[in-house]
């Protein structure tokens, strides 16, 4: 089984094989490689998140023929339903099958802090507001193994999101609508 993912990041590419192979029981051959989203660096509504995952299965898709999966993952921002002002960090993974068929899935998201989010809307990057709230942030196990004392963080997320969007592979007959070509 060939698959590429949209990234170089290690944790995300680690994530996204032991998501396949937990669900697939399969050998994987997995490469990761850069490949542009087309949307901001820092998505801020799920709409941006959302295309931003699919832009890179797509470009993914376009550009290596051959493999059996394509995968997109944009981490990104949504402002809170309830509190505007408030942003839910949140992760989105998109999956094109050999055949084109594609698949979203998602993570459900965490608050950031109030102060954080006051200097997003100002306009400073996530990791630059994370460094100014928590003196003791640092980039390397990223936002959500931070706030979450590192019970969760990228490789993990990445696993949990791209199960979800690898699930109606495992039973097209029953997802049949949902996975019709639409690319």
């Amino acid at each position: 089984m060939r698959i590429i993912v949209g990234t170089e990041n290690a944790d995300k590419i680690t994530g996204t094989k032991e998501a396949f192979e937990s669900m697939l029981r399969e050998n994987i051959d997995l490469i990761g490689v850069s490949i542009p989203s087309n949307v901001p660096n820092q998505p801020r509504t799920d709409e941006e998140n959302r295309a931003g995952a699919y832009n890179r299965s797509n470009n993914l898709f376009c550009k290596y023929p051959g493999y059996d999966y394509y995968v997109g993952i944009e981490s990104g921002l949504k402002p809170s339903l309830k509190y505007p002002e408030l942003f839910i960090m949140r992760d989105w993974a998109c999956i094109i099958n050999i055949n084109g068929q594609v698949s979203e899935g998602s993570s459900g998201g965490i608050y950031l802090p109030q102060p954080v989010c006051e200097l997003i809307t100002k306009g400073l990057s996530l990791s630059k507001a994370m460094r100014q709230v928590f003196p003791d942030y640092n980039d390397v196990g990223g936002t959500l193994a931070y706030l979450t004392r590192g019970a969760r963080g990228r490789k993990k997320e990445a696993y949990l999101v791209v199960q979800n969007a690898l699930t109606p592979f495992l039973h097209p007959k029953h997802y049949s609508g949902y996975l019709k070509i639409s690319r």
